[in-house]
């Protein structure tokens, strides 16, 4: 099959979306297929990896962009080539020619991968209010399968009520994680009790609720914790003047983006690692899945398709969204009992194996594009 896969974003940028395109298009590039990935062109100049052979990345120039958003209309032209469309929404700007395509050829495969709701405030708020009332649910209705990482956001979310209405439109298909992170490296921990947070400190991940755990670090009480943060933005200085502020600049670490070696080693060497979300926004939490197929426990907010990523109370903790002394309390718990950590490290690294080997979910949408074309 000759595929595209449409998305906001794509590596080098950080962000679970990014990387979700990318091994599903290696993934199934892998298997023999060929596949375009087009996402826009946010920078000119950037450095391209190695991929397999029959991956290609077209990066497009947009008319307009701001943030994640990109108005690529040219995108229109670009599709007639190809066997299967694959988007990845939310994708303003570039969705509306994605769709506005398949009106002009209904028997395109036409799949949608659903990864999160989208939230604002002020005039984003409104916009994004209209985009769900108005096109949403057209892109929804009128593609052909819709893939979640998992029924319990879907039940949740924005497309609620489609699927409710047709469920058999819907596949849960996790995520996966690289398989760096499930090779067996050095596994020993760090001497002192060492939280690790891991996400986007951009205005785009505000949702990842860092502020709240800087929070509830100042809550903790145990002599030599330390928090390291790995992942980079605009926000960056704001955090870093919220931990001195609060006073704990000296147990903080702000280490950056990380290449995914030096990520994995990280997650082996903390304790444990930490998410706590604060909205739906966060769909799914892939650090999660990494933090566990390196073996160690986590704790992240108790969310509609969060919560299926672990094992509350067997791979990790769960906590009330917002709930700053919850999450203090639950960080206390897991730092302090020894036995509890690494029963749930050995439960995490288990749960790990058997859902999120990117091997057997690119099967699951290979199964898919063939059942959409057979329906055809």
């Amino acid at each position: 099959m000759y595929i595209a896969h449409i998305t906001p974003v794509f590596p080098p940028y950080k962000g679970g979306m990014g990387m979700v395109a990318k091994e599903m298009a290696a993934g199934l590039a892998r298997r023999g297929h060929t596949v375009d990935v087009l996402t826009p062109e946010y920078v000119r100049g950037l450095p391209e990896e190695d991929y397999p052979e029959g991956m290609r990345v077209t990066r497009v120039r947009p008319l307009w962009k701001r943030g994640n958003a990109a108005f690529i209309p040219q995108l229109f032209g670009m599709l007639g080539k190809y066997d299967v469309l694959h988007v990845h929404y939310p994708f303003f700007g570039g969705a509306e020619a994605s769709w506005l395509y398949t009106m002009t050829d209904k028997k395109k495969p036409y799949i949608l991968t659903y990864h999160m709701d989208t939230a604002g405030f002020g005039v984003r708020q409104k916009l994004f209010s209209f985009y769900r009332a108005f096109l949403l649910p057209q892109y929804l209705w009128s593609s052909h399968a819709i893939t979640v990482s998992s029924y319990d956001y879907a039940k949740k979310s924005f497309v609620a009520e489609i699927f409710k209405k047709k469920p058999e439109k819907f596949f849960e298909i996790p995520f996966g994680v690289n398989e760096v992170f499930f090779e067996e490296g050095e596994a020993q921990k760090e001497s002192q009790p060492t939280i690790l947070f891991v996400g986007g400190l951009d205005t785009a991940h505000y949702f990842k609720g860092l502020q709240n755990l800087l929070d509830a670090v100042v809550k903790l009480r145990i002599p030599n914790a330390k928090l390291w943060i790995v992942g980079d933005g605009d926000l960056r200085q704001h955090y870093e003047k919220q931990a001195e502020d609060l006073g704990i600049e000296r147990w903080v670490q702000f280490l950056g983006s990380l290449a995914t070696h030096d990520l994995a080693a990280r997650y082996r060497s903390a304790w444990i690692t930490v998410l706590p979300s604060l909205d739906v926004s966060e769909a799914f939490g892939i650090v999660l899945a990494e933090s566990q197929a390196c073996g160690t426990p986590v704790i992240a907010s108790d969310l509609p398709g969060v919560r299926t990523v672990f094992v509350p109370g067997k791979t990790g903790l769960a906590v009330r969204h917002g709930n700053v002394d919850e999450l203090a309390e639950r960080i206390t718990q897991l730092l302090t009992d020894r036995e509890l950590r690494e029963n749930m490290g050995k439960e995490a690294l288990a749960h790990a194996h058997t859902r999120f080997h990117w091997g057997s979910i690119v099967k699951d949408i290979e199964y898919i594009y063939q059942q959409v074309l057979k329906s055809l």
